[in-house]
């Protein structure tokens, strides 16, 4: 379900698979170990009640491709299918606050994650090019607990 659109065969010049794999597998391989969500935080779950910090994804790391790519044409742009699985578990805390001065975080762990995503490579004016990541997804989630932390004993956990 990544690319809606439908799928052209026409010409298109789609870069030589072995360097073009090469050089998402670098790409990949230098992923963070964390990652700070910059569109997170700030958020009020309840409005002056719950207050929600940024969210951060810990493990990322430890993606790695496990289907070939797939690339193909779409209109002018040329498109990159890929999928990322965790080989060790991965974690996400969300810091929240109380309006009332208590905090702390809330926690998750799964053991098995899996992306998929597109890689979108378009012509730029000046004739070079510029890649993106589009439609990522999270399609497999495994192994999945959610705890919360500073919330006293009956929350926990």
């Amino acid at each position: 379900a990544l690319s809606r659109e439908i799928v052209k065969l026409e010409r298109c010049d789609v870069p030589d698979k072995a360097l073009l794999d090469e050089k998402l597998d670098k790409l990949f391989s230098q992923l963070p170990e964390e990652y700070v969500v910059p569109s997170t935080g700030g958020d009020f779950l309840i409005p002056k009640a719950i207050f929600l910090g940024s969210t951060t994804i810990r493990g990322l790391d430890r993606l790695e491709p496990d289907r070939p790519y797939k690339t193909y044409c779409r209109g002018q742009d040329k498109v990159t299918l890929f999928s990322l699985r965790s080989r060790y578990p991965m974690r996400v805390s969300i810091p929240w606050r109380l309006c009332s001065g208590h905090n702390g975080t809330v926690v998750s762990h799964a053991g098995t994650v899996r992306y998929e995503g597109e890689l979108v490579t378009s012509k730029s004016v000046d004739g070079g090019t510029s890649s993106r990541i589009e439609n990522l997804s999270t399609v497999q989630l495994e192994s999945y607990d959610v705890g919360f932390r500073g919330a006293g004993n009956t929350a926990d956990t």
